[in-house]
């Protein structure tokens, strides 16, 4: 079953999306990838910040991505095109197969919506399966929100550990919802199912959302 990467580009503060050089090295960055794993790279833009961009794709393995492509001469020489552009604020892998049918446990992903939102939960130690089990509850009138927009959810792969906490790993769980606009989002925030949704946060440590839209380099 492949895996999700997702990765957040930031711009150096003198550089816009609209920079020639910009678009070139992405756009070689991602047919690089997509030659090399066989499938399909997106590139979103924050919709409140265009200088934050979100890479979304995928890898048969997190040993495909970290010791194969990573140190390859030609993702070195990528980096080496971007060095001056941007930098790399964090990258993981989730547990979510793109490719996968709408019986999937974890939802398909909302890869062309018009409007994508990405939601990291920061789960407190041990709770996970508490947290899960709550999302559950609300996960189907959230998806009938949405419609024909669908929702997926994954937990980070690659943890990080837990600094005070006797170095026990990080929980980090990911919602990915498609919606019309971010004004649609905030419709769902008013009704009774956001509320069911929002019992979730007694499982976490943070919750950030984030609004993004395709990017077509």
């Amino acid at each position: 079953m492949p895996i999700t990467e997702i990765a957040l580009l930031h711009l150096k503060p003198t550089v816009t999306i609209d920079d020639a050089p910009v678009r070139s090295s992405l756009r070689a960055a991602k047919l690089a990838m997509e030659s090399f794993t066989g499938y399909p790279f997106h590139f979103y833009t924050q919709v409140d910040d265009p200088s934050y961009i979100y890479v979304v794709g995928s890898w048969a393995t997190v040993a495909q991505h970290a010791e194969e492509w990573i140190p390859s001469q030609k993702n070195q020489e990528i980096l080496a095109s971007v060095r001056d552009l941007l930098d790399v604020d964090w990258m993981f892998h989730v547990d979510i197969d793109q490719f996968a049918t709408g019986d999937s446990p974890a939802g398909v992903m909302p890869v062309l919506a018009p409007t994508l939102e990405i939601t990291r939960h920061f789960v407190q130690a041990g709770k996970a399966q508490v947290f899960l089990a709550k999302f559950e509850e609300s996960r189907e009138s959230l998806a009938e929100f949405t419609a024909p927009q669908p929702v997926c959810g994954g937990w980070r792969i690659d943890r990080e550990r837990e600094a005070g906490n006797n170095g026990m790993e990080k929980e980090e769980f990911l919602l990915f919802c498609g919606w019309r606009d971010v004004a649609h989002n905030l419709e769902f925030a008013q009704t009774e199912a956001f509320e069911k949704y929002k019992e979730t946060r007694e499982y976490l440590t943070a919750i950030e959302t984030k609004h993004v839209t395709r990017w077509d380099i």
